[in-house]
């Protein structure tokens, strides 16, 4: 009993040096109060791209702007983030890559695949659950079944859906909505932010076979 009892005090003071050592980095370096408190669960991604978190409800998240180099915008002289010199197979293009999940509903899922508050989509001729990490939707010109190989990425991913929101851009870029619940990650990979991503997307290249 004295050793639980040891223990809680030990815990009790680990959270309080914890509780005081945030409040004095927060005085220090003026960081923003928390402005979003979690209600539903949700996962984050690592900047290595290694590791997945769960926030639970209730959590606090304080957001911090970056105060260093600006990111780029996107130019014809920008060049995307190229990670090898293989020979492709394709057509070369620009594409920003953006991401989207089902079970979140909303933009996520057409309505009339909504039922008892689950998405039932069936995407080129599958359940969408069987195309999570290599289906992508595709800008409209584009055919379903095309073969989007990204170098940044180290994968294949074939077009199984496609919207009116992944558009190709006034750049020569386009959009790709990777079909999988998290943000992709590229390591060291060139980052524009403009009108089209105002919160910044990463520019990589892709082979693409029609």
């Amino acid at each position: 009993m004295k050793r639980l009892k040891r223990l809680g005090a030990v815990g009790l003071l680990l959270s309080t040096l914890v509780a005081t050592a945030v409040t004095a980095l927060r005085a220090s370096t003026k960081l923003p109060a928390p402005s979003i408190t979690v209600e539903e669960m949700m996962i984050a991604q690592s900047t290595d791209g290694e590791d997945y978190y769960l926030i639970l409800p209730e959590s606090e998240i304080v957001i911090i702007k970056p105060t260093s180099t600006a990111l780029p915008t996107a130019t014809a002289e920008l060049q995307p983030t190229v990670t090898d010199t293989a020979e492709h197979e394709g057509e070369r293009i620009w594409v920003r890559l953006s991401h989207y999940w089902p079970p979140l509903l909303g933009v996520n899922c057409h309505p009339a695949n909504v039922h008892n508050g689950k998405c039932y989509a069936s995407l080129y001729g599958r359940e969408w659950q069987e195309w999570v990490g290599v289906g992508l939707a595709c800008p409209m010109e584009w055919p379903l079944g095309t073969e989007w190989h990204i170098p940044a990425l180290g994968k294949t991913f074939v077009c199984v859906d496609r919207g009116g929101a992944i558009q190709s851009l006034e750049d020569g870029s386009l959009f790709v909505d990777l079909l999988q619940p998290d943000i992709p990650y590229v390591h060291n990979g060139t980052i524009v932010r403009d009108q089209y991503s105002p919160s910044g997307a990463y520019l990589v290249e892709a082979w693409v076979t029609r």
